[in-house]
């Protein structure tokens, strides 16, 4: 899933802030799927046939929390609530989805005391339970197929780190984007200007069986250079804390807003630019050949399990389904 932008997360964390300095707002009051004013993000389409989603206010004065959203083919959009037993920290405070190896919805909780949790939700009951407690802001994450650890976007930076039964550490990975290189080390990005020193990793995935896919991007170092123009790579290392380089798989990308991969392993949707054309591409991994799937505005995807459909997702939460045949 796509992370938070560091400009957003300042926000949401000032609003955060305030929440908590004034008591609390409670959840984000009932809304439409449709209202303009709020956002969507983190698509997951999920064993039971719907697409889990969460959104915002597009504006943090008047509430912080997200809500969690479903919907799929021939059905109405829904609010999703959470069971009785919800053991999650953040009582609505999600800032990512994830589709779990075992079947259940993973949903990334932010605490209230600057730490996060990652729980797992039960379809069937919508029951609640802590996979994992981190010590620390975190945006997004990505498991590894067995649970056994994975990736965690930490901090203001959202600097990638590795977490395991051994807990939190830096990667050994060196990005290189267009000849600026950098280690991301989470462990050392705990300030606005520590941010500087790093580019930014993700959206990301584990694809196959132990591979780490990701886009990456140099910091911005020229005032003329906006989000739009930012250039990103899709870049493709063995996965874990230990890997230390990876290859390019796509370069010249721009406004990149999603990536979802196959269970095949061997392909991924990428919602970006590429050649002029902001929209939907499939992208061969081994080869690095793209086909455009669909021109669209910004937004979000979602695989259906069988590989055979996709969930586009725009920012305002309208949903289109289609065939990837």
């Amino acid at each position: 899933m796509a992370p938070i932008s560091r400009a957003c997360g300042a926000v949401m964390a000032i609003g955060i802030l305030l929440a908590a300095l004034l008591g609390g707002c409670g959840l984000l009051r009932g809304g439409s799927p449709d209202d303009p004013d709020l956002r969507a993000w983190s698509p997951v389409w999920m064993p039971d046939g719907w697409v889990y989603f969460l959104r915002h206010p597009t504006g943090a004065e008047t509430d912080v929390r997200s809500t969690l959203w479903r919907v799929r083919e021939g059905a109405s959009v829904e609010k999703v609530s959470t069971g009785t037993k919800d053991a999650s920290c953040g009582g609505g405070r999600w800032t990512d989805l994830s589709a779990l190896p075992d079947g259940r919805l993973g949903l990334l909780a932010w605490c209230e005391d600057g730490q996060s949790e990652n729980v797992a939700m039960d379809l069937g009951s919508r029951d609640l339970t802590v996979l994992a407690p981190v010590p620390a802001v975190a945006w997004e994450s990505v498991w590894m197929p067995d649970l056994a650890g994975g990736y965690f976007w930490l901090g203001e930076c959202q600097v990638p780190a590795w977490r395991d039964e051994r807990g939190l550490r830096d990667l050994s990975l060196t990005v290189d984007v267009h000849g600026f290189s950098w280690r991301p080390e989470a462990s050392k990005a705990n300030t606005a200007a520590d941010c500087d020193r790093y580019g930014d990793v993700g959206p990301a995935a584990v694809v196959g069986n132990r591979q780490f896919l990701f886009v990456a991007a140099a910091p911005i170092r020229d005032a003329s250079e906006g989000a739009e123009t930012r250039q990103w790579e899709l870049q493709l290392s063995d996965a874990g804390p230990e890997s230390a380089t990876a290859r390019v798989v796509v370069d010249k990308l721009s406004d990149v807003d999603g990536l979802q991969a196959f269970n095949d392993g061997k392909r991924v949707l990428l919602s970006a630019t590429h050649a002029n054309v902001h929209g939907v591409w499939e992208v061969n991994l081994a080869t690095g050949d793209l086909r455009l799937l669909r021109k669209m505005a910004a937004g979000y995807v979602a695989i259906s399990p069988d590989g055979g459909r996709v969930a586009l997702v725009t920012g305002s939460a309208k949903v289109v389904f289609e065939s990837l045949a």
